[in-house]
């Protein structure tokens, strides 16, 4: 009877018409008090709940917190309630992955607790993210057996939300007339339930059929009662759809104004609940709705908002399938370990079955024995024949014996193989995921770019002088991508054909020169030095491509970071077993912090003197190349005093004598 307050003021909360946040604060307030943990994970999913209309982050961390302690109190009904919540709150996230995880766990205890009423629910869920998801036909299945189920329940509430969905679906068929009869049943029910938020819902699809039908004046009343509705519960993700909705309704009848102002409030709310999907969809809008009233720059920046939420929600999806390529890899890698404990077994037990055998061999040639030390008086023919059934015993043991030993190389042999395949998934797996994360991250930037530069120009929204400045912007966009492709290439064959290294002897003067040569012009373009100390007849034997990648870069990188008027210097100096390359320059300099970053895998790219980009793949793919013929490379800077980057190279490498190659230089 103590916790009986307690129950009563969490159903009244329940029931109040107040402000989430409040709502929140008060549950908040009774988890902090009560001593059961069974009320507890009940307080935390009511919590959860409440932030799926306002903040689905928080439900989804709330949902956890409730699912943790419900599993360890082996609170059933409590666990599937969490994994239902999490998964209303990653939908609105737009991470339908881990959405459809959490409720697929939820329908199954509710399946195991035979909850009619849970699993309606579970199963509207499930449809709901494959409806998201564009796969009408699934969702459609989910909600004709959820609407089974309550149909035969009587669950009214679960009835009218399956209703409401499969008039989504009708409606998106294009079948008007259908969407417009389920929804008018859903609410009706809704009405008669007091169901605020789901008669918001249904209001919403009102209005969006009518809209279809050409009955307008229908169409902005439902909306606006659907707005009404959602202003009161404070439902912030039904607001959002509910606006964008009317801004489309007023580009129909080209307001514009109207439609830029309630498309504006729907981004923003978007942004503040953090829905990925919701913020492409409005700045996508409101793009166009600016490009409509020939307000080019507005248009302009929300094309950007749009690209990147897009990119963003590309990027979540590759990591879900980073993330179920890791389990499949998992899972193979469980079964590969499940077939070696079942030959492992397989053998233990042919062991067995020998020493059994060879148990009963012995006892049978001691009978045997001692059989023929009776018989020996009577017949010496019989002693020969039984001498010969022990030399076929004997026989068939030294047989099994040679079939057990090869059984177990065999295994042997498996298991050997089974780890060379692990290994080298495991390698294939990393160099996968660091190419798709190079690729995601620098090579969309300047196609994104490209993308709007074209739409601006069909549209014939910019002057010359415009047109200009963006097409230069796009060159440096282009270099900068032309650069890490090459980098990435490179990078991608180092990977990929390992430590394979062609050796040769070279003349590093004339090596340097060849580079120096190239990049001259670079140089020139910033007034800037470029100066090759390098004594002519200094040579060694190494990797010709390596060394001209790592020279190339390290000039290039000095070029950019150094200031009109400066100078970049080359020099090499002489060991007993090593020559030590260094280019000076008299630019920026580097800060501590950046230097402990330069040669890491840690990706990291700062603007030179001139706004030049960089890749960020340069200096890490210098020590990869380096390290491969067992050269290593250091840096000395101060900030505002230049850097000096040293390259130390052995003479000599294992590869045989070649005749000396001289790089061809520039005259």
């Amino acid at each position: 009877m103590r916790f009986f307050p307690i129950l009563v003021l969490l159903f009244f909360l329940a029931g109040q018409a107040v402000a989430q946040q409040s709502v929140v604060d008060s549950l908040q307030t009774l988890v902090q008090k009560t001593p059961s943990d069974s009320l507890k994970v009940v307080l935390l999913n009511k919590i959860s709940e409440q932030y799926t209309k306002f903040d689905p982050e928080k439900a989804v961390a709330t949902g956890q917190q409730a699912e943790k302690l419900a599993t360890r109190l082996h609170f059933l009904s409590g666990q599937a309630a969490a994994l239902n919540y999490q998964g209303v709150g990653y939908m609105n996230l737009s991470e339908y992955g881990k959405a459809m995880r959490c409720h697929q766990r939820a329908l199954q205890i509710r399946r195991e607790l035979k909850d009619s009423l849970g699993m309606v629910s579970s199963l509207v869920n499930l449809g709901n993210v494959n409806f998201r998801n564009n796969d009408f036909d699934k969702s459609m299945v989910r909600y004709q057996e959820g609407l089974v189920i309550a149909e035969k329940i009587g669950d009214k509430l679960g009835m009218s939300r399956l209703y409401n969905n499969m008039g989504s679906i009708y409606e998106d068929r294009g079948d008007n007339e259908g969407a417009l009869a389920h929804f008018l049943k859903a609410a009706k029910m809704k009405e008669e339930l007091g169901d605020r938020r789901g008669l918001s819902v249904s209001l919403y699809h009102l209005g969006v059929v009518n809209a279809n039908l050409g009955n307008m004046d229908k169409a902005f009343s439902y909306l606006h009662q659907a707005l009404k509705i959602d202003d009161e519960l404070q439902n912030t993700a039904a607001k959002v759809s509910n606006l964008r909705k009317l801004a489309e309704l007023h580009q129909q009848q080209k307001d514009y104004p109207a439609a830029i102002k309630v498309a504006k409030q729907s981004l923003e709310l978007a942004s503040n609940m953090h829905s990925t999907l919701d913020v492409a969809l409005s700045a996508d809008l409101l793009q166009d709705l600016y490009a409509a009233q020939r307000q080019y720059k507005d248009a302009y920046d929300h094309l950007l908002i749009r690209t990147l939420a897009t990119d963003t929600l590309h990027s979540e999806r590759r990591r879900e399938m980073a993330a179920e390529a890791e389990a499949a890899f998992e899972n193979e890698k469980k079964e590969l370990e499940n077939q070696k404990l079942k030959l492992e077994q397989t053998r233990q037990q042919q062991e067995l079955a020998h020493q059994k055998q060879v148990k009963w061999l012995v006892l049978l040639a001691l009978g045997a024995s001692l059989g023929l030390a009776g018989v020996l008086f009577f017949s010496r023919r019989r002693s020969k024949i039984q001498n010969r059934a022990l030399r076929e015993i004997n026989a068939r043991v030294q047989a099994q014996n040679y079939e057990i030993t090869l059984q177990k190389e065999a295994m042997a042999e498996q298991a050997a193989v089974m780890k060379k395949q692990r290994d080298e998934l495991e390698k294939l797996n990393t160099f996968k995921n660091k190419i798709f994360s190079i690729i995601s991250h620098d090579l969309r930037s300047p196609f994104a770019s490209v993308q709007a530069l074209f739409y601006l120009a069909d549209a014939n929204a910019m002057n010359d002088q415009e047109f200009k400045r963006l097409f230069k912007m796009l060159g440096k966009d282009y270099e900068n991508a032309s650069n890490l492709l090459d980098n990435l290439l490179i990078w991608a064959k180092n990977q990929m054909t390992g430590a394979s290294v062609q050796y040769e002897k070279l003349n590093l003067h004339y090596l340097a020169g060849e580079n120096v040569s190239l990049l001259a012009h670079n140089a020139e373009m910033k007034q800037i030095e470029l100066v090759n100390e390098i004594p002519e007849g200094l040579q060694l034997s190494s990797d010709r491509e390596r060394l001209n990648f790592v020279i190339r870069n390290l000039v290039m990188n000095a070029i950019k970071f150094t200031q009109p008027g400066g100078t970049v210097c080359l020099q090499a100096k002489e060991a007993d077993q090593e020559i030590v390359l260094q280019v000076k320059d008299t630019g920026t300099g580097i800060s501590p912090k950046v230097v402990d970053k330069l040669f890491s895998e840690q990706r990291f790219s700062s603007k030179g003197t001139y706004n030049e980009k960089g890749t960020g793949l340069g200096l890490m793919l210098c020590k990869e190349l380096l390290e491969g013929i067992g050269g290593t490379i250091s840096v000395e800077s101060q900030e505002g005093s230049g850097s000096t980057f040293s390259v130390a190279l052995p003479k000599k490498s294992m590869a045989p004598e070649e005749p000396l190659l001289v790089a061809a230089t520039n005259s």
